[in-house]
């Protein structure tokens, strides 16, 4: 786990000081090691830097800001696989240089594959496994990597370099394409410290933002910075700096052709979630599960405890009651079940105020909540630990959340859609009209994300009337035709609930800290399993997530499995309504939000007397969060 950076220019070299800078602004994604490669007269020269480790340091010069090149790479090193120097990266062969973000879980037995075929390795890492099989088998080689990852693969033999993203789009990688440079980093506070980059507002990227509560690839909140989508690659001319975006896995789509009874499907998921959490288990440093008490965490918890006997986990604590956001009392009845010792953080309202302005602002966009991520990950770190294993991705992938239990109920109301034409345009009737003008399960979904309405965005932003909103929507839902909308949900979950909002955060946030987080339920084999079965074993009308209760039942209590579903989040709204202190940083916020030009002052009031009045801060937060944005990069 690491962060990587890089740029190309067409016509000149430019200093060596903007990738330094660069690789300066993501330092929080890997303190433990820092390398440069530039490109000098055709040839990749090798660079140490300041946080080089000593061994580093001794073998290569270090970068001086004032050098010139037309292309260069950084890196920021996490030591997770392999902790000596020969994991350094910018790794380089012959030709050929790589910078890789990720884990790579089949790199053993590619690397079987591969020393079979006569090639000889150097290090135990992935990385070098991913550089000598894209050698071995050209940018194809990527189909065989199950993993999550953010590669550039820089080949001066073919003039190209490749920028890559994984299947779910777990780990981030942003790119800004001006014609005359491009310019590539884990995160976007990266590429704004290149010279050539001025942060702009996206328009369009902020109304996708309030819609979905996240952003979603390939669009960003800054104008010209584009998020690689999931499943992308790339491709980079190294003459003409043109570039073209090709597809490499989509998320499977049914309809299944069948399936072995469900006792034998639950057995084989069992089995298949078994071997991919002990494959996710590899690392020379300890791995921490996050176990909130729930389903998803509490299974994870305990495949990993079969795997190996010493894990432990981690719980936080809001009161320590089991009440609302609270998961403390179920958690640690399943910690004394498995016998493993359980890390708990007891989480105070000051703990979460202490570092809200820093934790909102670290976020590169405007953001909904207060991420929870940001104070469990600086408490495991404080303890050591540098993985954790994560329950997230179950509920996308087994059909988890509420929402698909209202589908029978909506598609019943769909012959009467006709009818939102015929309600008036009153504030008592705009919530009814709008769930009445859901046409397809494209836009049912939109609306179970929690994100701001399109009417209320009219209503909100200067110059954006309803029918420009759903235009910029709609070709992030105009996935044409489902066996069922059941499967729809299943698709755009996986497309939009994972990679544009959970994921993506969980990283940006554990990053904060130095920490990986690793999710077997995202294996992509995992999902091409499940997507394969029929769709009355992933969803029956009556409760969520049916097949993953199944095998669950094998392994955690009664009490666990059937308690309430919470999340793992904290309580801000309880606290929005009882901490002064929050309640006049809300108010500066929303004050300096008014004076921008950028919103309706009165709607932005109605926002948030109605976010008070319904104890439903989300909206609230949203603005919070955007006039936090806009002052920490605009």
């Amino acid at each position: 786990m690491c962060g990587i950076s890089g740029y190309m220019t067409r016509h000149q070299a430019v200093k060596t000081s903007n990738i330094i800078r660069m690789n300066e602004a993501i330092r929080h994604r890997g303190p433990d090691d820092e390398g440069f490669v530039c490109l000098d007269d055709h040839t990749f020269r090798p660079f140490s830097g300041a946080d080089s480790v000593p061994e580093i340091k001794a073998l290569y010069p270090r970068l001086d800001a004032t050098q010139q090149s037309r292309m260069a790479l950084g890196f920021r090193r996490l030591s997770i696989l392999d902790l000596s120097e020969k994991g350094h990266q910018p790794m380089l062969s012959g030709d050929v240089c790589i910078t890789f973000n990720g884990e790579i879980y089949n790199f053993k037995s590619l690397r079987t594959v591969l020393q079979a075929s006569g090639i000889t390795f150097h290090t135990a890492s992935d990385t070098e496994v991913i550089l000598k099989a894209y050698q071995q088998w050209g940018i194809d080689m990527v189909s065989k990597l199950n993993g999550m990852f953010a590669i550039v693969i820089a080949d001066l033999r073919l003039q190209k370099t490749f920028l890559i993203r994984d299947r779910l789009g777990i780990k981030p990688l942003f790119y800004a394409a001006t014609g005359s440079h491009i310019t590539w980093c884990s995160e976007i506070k990266g590429i704004l410290k290149a010279e050539w980059i001025k942060p702009e507002m996206s328009m369009e990227g902020l109304l996708l933002n309030y819609q979905f509560k996240s952003s979603v690839a390939p669009s960003t909140c800054f104008e010209g910075i584009h998020s690689l989508p999931p499943a992308h690659i790339l491709t980079i001319d190294h003459n003409s700096l043109s570039t073209s975006l090709s597809h490499y896995w989509e998320i499977p789509l049914g309809p299944a052709k069948g399936a072995a009874d469900i006792e034998q499907t639950v057995a084989a998921l069992e089995q298949k979630l078994a071997g991919i959490t002990a494959l996710q288990m590899q690392s020379d440093v300890p791995v921490i599960s996050m176990m909130s008490g729930g389903i998803d965490s509490t299974l994870i918890t305990a495949l990993a405890h079969q795997q190996d006997r010493n894990i432990s986990c981690y719980t936080l604590s809001i009161d320590g009651t089991g009440q609302g956001n609270d998961e403390l009392p179920q958690a640690r009845k399943m910690a004394e079940q498995l016998n493993i010792r359980q890390y708990i953080q007891h989480i105070s309202e000051q703990d979460i105020l202490e570092n809200a302005l820093q934790h909102i602002s670290h976020i590169e966009e405007p953001y909904n909540s207060l991420d929870v991520i940001f104070n469990a990950s600086k408490y495991l770190r404080s303890e050591g630990f540098k993985v954790i294993l994560s329950g997230n991705g179950a509920d996308e992938v087994f059909g988890g959340y509420p929402y698909s239990l209202n589908l029978p109920k909506w598609r019943k109301l769909k012959p009467y859609s006709f009818m939102a034409g015929l309600l008036p345009n009153s504030p008592s009737m705009q919530r009814l009209k709008y769930y009445l003008s859901l046409k397809d399960i494209g836009q049912f979904f939109l609306s179970t994300t929690g994100g701001m309405r399109d009417y209320q965005l009219a209503d909100l932003l200067k110059d954006q009337d309803l029918r420009s909103i759903r235009n910029i929507t709609r070709p992030f839902l105009d996935k044409t035709k489902f066996s069922s909308d059941y499967e729809g949900l299943y698709y755009y979950d996986l497309k939009y609930s994972v990679g544009a909002h959970h994921v993506y955060h969980d990283d940006i946030c554990a990053m904060r800290y130095s920490v990986e987080m690793r999710y077997p339920y995202l294996d992509h084999e995992l999902i091409e399993m499940v997507a394969a079965l029929p769709l009355s074993y992933r969803y029956n009308g009556r409760f969520t997530k049916p097949l993953l209760r199944k095998v669950a039942a094998r392994h955690i209590s009664p009490d666990n499995l059937h308690m309430s579903k919470k999340g793992f989040s904290l309580p801000q709204d309880r606290m929005l309504e009882t901490s002064k202190e929050l309640q006049d940083f809300v108010q500066k916020q929303i004050a300096y939000l008014k004076t921008t030009g950028l919103f309706e002052p009165k709607m932005i009031d109605k926002i948030v007397q109605e976010g008070a009045q319904r104890h439903y801060y989300l909206y609230t937060w949203q603005l919070v969060s955007t006039a936090i944005w806009m002052k920490t990069y605009l």
